[in-house]
């Protein structure tokens, strides 16, 4: 059952000025990591007023509200499931366009984990809204996603995934002939300041390394394979992106383009191959794409150019 945020109410006294983050931090006993995320989700209020700036600065009198998150609902759904690959440490399902891995914040829909809850038991993970959830995909990226069923397995694959340890390899449709049959792209991601959710190649973001085969070519559309060698945001859109072919349906990056039917961007999690930590062999899994994907693959193979 969902309750009420509950609510802690502060007020400021002291005549130097400081930072809400810090000040706050003390105050909770949280890290100022936690204090600016509980901002960014617009769970603190000044003077009655939500804040958008955890640095903002405090002066003598002001008011302080701080709500604590509203809990996810992680009732066991049924619902249809693509496994893979599973056995009693792990699994590995083919996520379907248009389901959301997991909630971050209260939603309406069921998530995947909701469906995995009803199917197997899941790993506590590190963080009680995503149990299982090693990785993620984004709610329009199709395809193969590693489950962990027991904290033991999940931390070291968490581990593998951090230390670039697991191949993954990406299915993209996008606009245009790619002008190369292979192309490393070493392009460091940051978030756009200011944008929720959008990223951007900047010179000061974090290290994003993409391995692209051109595997058909046309004139109006080609398909990649994309292999990730790190695991930013949004890696392969901006990357793509930043060729002058977006992924085809890609609202975010490639806003206004013809989108071939596709209600969100052409990008599907083709393989996934990884250390099997109790089994201590390779797996590798291939996920077959979704069947618009399919269609538009066969349409493109028709009239390739090569």
């Amino acid at each position: 059952m969902k309750t009420s945020p509950q609510t802690s109410k502060f007020q400021y006294g002291v005549q130097d000025r400081q930072r809400l983050d810090e000040w706050l931090a003390g105050q909770m006993g949280e890290s100022r990591s936690a204090i600016r995320k509980a901002v960014k989700e617009g769970r603190v209020r000044l003077n009655g007023a939500v804040v958008r700036k955890p640095g903002r600065q405090l002066t003598c009198g002001d008011g302080i509200e701080w709500s604590a998150p509203q809990p996810i609902d992680l009732t066991p759904v049924d619902m249809p499931l693509d496994i893979l690959y599973e056995d009693e440490w792990l699994l590995v399902v083919n996520k379907p366009v248009g389901l959301l891995v997991h909630a971050a914040t209260p939603c309406d829909d069921a998530t995947l984990v909701n469906g995995l809850l009803a199917h197997t038991r899941l790993s506590p993970g590190t963080d009680y809204f995503r149990p299982g959830i090693v990785h993620r995909l984004d709610k329009d990226t199709s395809g193969a996603l590693l489950v962990a069923k027991d904290m033991e397995t999940h931390a070291q694959l968490a581990e593998d995934f951090g230390q670039h340890k697991v191949l993954r390899r990406y299915l993209t449709l996008v606009h245009g002939c790619l002008p190369f049959a292979f192309k490393r792209v070493d392009a460091p991601i940051a978030r756009i300041t200011g944008h929720p959710y959008k990223r951007e190649i900047n010179p000061a973001g974090r290290p994003a390394v993409s391995d692209i085969d051109a595997l058909i070519c046309t004139d109006e559309a080609s398909l990649a394979a994309v292999r990730l060698w790190t695991g930013r945001t949004h890696q392969v859109r901006v990357h793509m992106a930043s060729l002058g072919h977006p992924c085809i349906g890609d609202w975010a990056y490639a806003p206004g383009q013809k989108a071939y039917g596709f209600k969100g961007q052409a990008l599907h999690s083709w393989q996934l191959q990884f250390f099997h930590p109790q089994l201590n062999q390779w797996i590798s899994i291939f996920a077959p794409p979704p069947p618009h994907f399919c269609q538009i693959i066969d349409k493109l193979l028709d009239r390739q150019e090569y």
